[in-house]
């Protein structure tokens, strides 16, 4: 419900909203206007003349009354007194010297109705910060809205090569989001691979990392084997020209000699046959 549909409907009627016992007061017709209209919450247990001091400044912004400004369609105007009047500006004719407003209980016991008043004893005026646009304005927004969700939704069926049909919309969309938790599954599973892989790689440098210092180890032998069996030639060459010499010494002598000790160790060992 927008001002214009407010206004019409309810003129004539009387209006009540939680509060006190007191029934269809002014404080009704605009709470109710606040609570329907404008969606917000109530101004309750309060009256006319302390609304502007109860209604919040993020949803409202104040407004005294000058001999300058005048309120606008569907600023809540505020009245001086010991309980004072609240009504709803009506239509965006009002001057500095009258304005016509949505009243109840305006005279005393009146249902609905829109008065036209000067600015005597009038406080001011709560603006709200977001007053509902006209019925056409909000519809038009509508078709503007739909039409852009249509066209997306062409978009998406197009994009799927299918009709735009609600259900072989969601099929299709369905059948994505099945393809989305098979690929986060496989996604899972790739990463512990992965994870497999990676620990693998670092075995194998270890074992890559061992075999090359047990090659080192191998080639360091290697020289070393080489180096003993040149010094076992040597020896055996020198172990040939020792028996060479003692073989030409034993025919040198005829016979045996009488050896003790060391060299007769040595003749035992390798001259004698």
């Amino acid at each position: 419900m927008v001002i214009q549909d407010y206004f019409e409907a309810l003129v004539g009627q009387f209006l009540e909203v939680a509060g006190t016992d007191a029934k269809n007061q002014c404080v009704d017709s605009v709470n109710f206007y606040i609570k329907w209209v404008l969606r917000l919450p109530p101004i309750e247990w309060t009256n006319a003349v302390d609304f502007p001091e109860k209604a919040s400044r993020d949803l409202y912004d104040w407004i005294e009354n000058t001999d300058t400004n005048k309120p606008i369609e569907g600023d809540i105007i505020v009245w001086k007194g010991s309980v004072g009047h609240i009504a709803v500006c009506f239509g965006n004719d009002a001057t500095v010297n009258k304005f016509k407003s949505f009243d109840q209980n305006w005279p005393s016991y009146s249902p609905c109705i829109v008065v036209e008043h000067t600015y005597s004893n009038v406080r001011g005026w709560l603006r709200p910060k977001n007053i509902p646009q006209s019925t056409e304005i909000e519809l038009n927004k509508c078709v503007v809205d739909r039409n852009s969700h249509w066209d997306f939704i062409i978009k998406i069926a197009n994009k799927l090569g299918i009709e735009t049909n609600e259900t072989l919309i969601e099929a299709e969309i369905d059948k994505l989001v099945g393809y989305e938790d098979k690929v986060i599954k496989y996604e899972s599973q790739l990463g512990e691979v992965n994870k497999k892989a990676t620990e693998l790689e670092t075995q194998l440098a270890e074992k890559v990392k061992q075999l090359q210092e047990e090659s080192t180890q191998i080639d360091t032998l290697t020289v070393e084997v080489g180096e003993s069996q040149k010094k076992i030639k040597t020896l055996s060459n020198e172990y040939e020209q020792a028996l060479t010499s003692l073989q030409e010494l034993k025919t040198q002598c005829g016979t045996t000699p009488k050896y003790t000790g060391f060299k007769l160790w040595l003749f035992n060992t390798f001259l004698k046959v």
